[in-house]
């Protein structure tokens, strides 16, 4: 014998069935996100491409035009899409305080592909300052990158190089 109740319990399951089954068609599919792009720096030397410093080699720097001296810096991207990059260079004596300089710049990358099909930004012959650099021969530096582009990734790489600097231009009055 069925109560009238059991057809509106057995109309309401349908109903609640019917409804979370709609309901659920009506989500839009998940996409899984894009994996984030990694990108990476490497900074070398070189004035007309990029060398890589391997160790702590001895750089000659190279006497500006304005009376500074500098040393050849150039870099390798990967990853960053655009062609335009800001680049932070900072070098600084090791061990001795406030002799960090920061040089800014936004350039124009040129792409290569090495042997293996990578695709990388090269960025060859940057003129990275050194404080005090007539009293800086033989002295160990800190030189450092920073690579960013406009959607706000970057990469940072660090090397330590000792400086050369032909006698004629040092200076006889270093700490």
């Amino acid at each position: 014998m069925s109560t009238p109740r059991m057809p509106g319990l057995a109309g309401g399951a349908a109903a609640l069935w019917l409804f979370s089954a709609c309901s659920a068609s009506d989500d839009p599919p998940v996409t899984p996100e894009p994996a984030p792009v990694e990108v990476a720096v490497e900074l070398g030397t070189g004035e007309a491409e990029f060398e890589p410093i391997e160790g702590e080699p001895t750089l000659e720097m190279a006497a500006g035009f304005q009376g500074g001296f500098h040393v050849w810096l150039s870099v390798l991207g990967s990853g960053f899409e655009d062609e335009r990059l800001d680049m932070k260079f900072v070098t600084a004596l090791d061990g001795v305080l406030d002799s960090d300089l920061t040089m800014r710049a936004t350039q124009k990358g040129r792409q290569v592909t090495n042997a293996e099909g990578e695709v990388f930004w090269t960025f060859a012959g940057y003129p990275g300052q050194v404080k005090d650099a007539r009293c800086a021969h033989g002295k160990r530096v800190r030189l450092q990158v920073t690579l960013s582009d406009p959607v706000g990734r970057e990469a940072t790489d660090e090397r330590f190089c000792i400086v050369a600097l032909d006698e004629q231009y040092r200076s006889e009055d270093c700490e």
